[in-house]
C-alpha cells in the first residue's frame, strides 16, 4: 500500500478508491486520516454527576 500512496492525492486514482470503498476499506484511513484524530477531551459540566 506504501507504494501506492502518492496516487491517492486528488485526482483519478483517489476518486476510484472513494467510489470502490467497500472493496477497498484498507484504504479508508489514507484517504480520509481525520477521521483517525484523538478526539478531544471535553470536561464534565460543572454540577454534571453530583446530586
Amino acid at each position: 500500500m506504501n507504494r501506492w500512496r502518492p496516487l491517492a492525492r486528488p485526482g483519478a486514482f483517489r476518486d476510484a478508491l472513494v467510489a470502490n470503498m467497500a472493496a477497498h476499506p484498507e484504504w479508508d484511513r489514507v484517504l480520509f486520516p481525520e477521521k483517525y484524530l484523538p478526539r478531544p477531551v471535553t470536561p464534565p459540566a460543572a454540577g454534571a454527576g453530583v446530586r
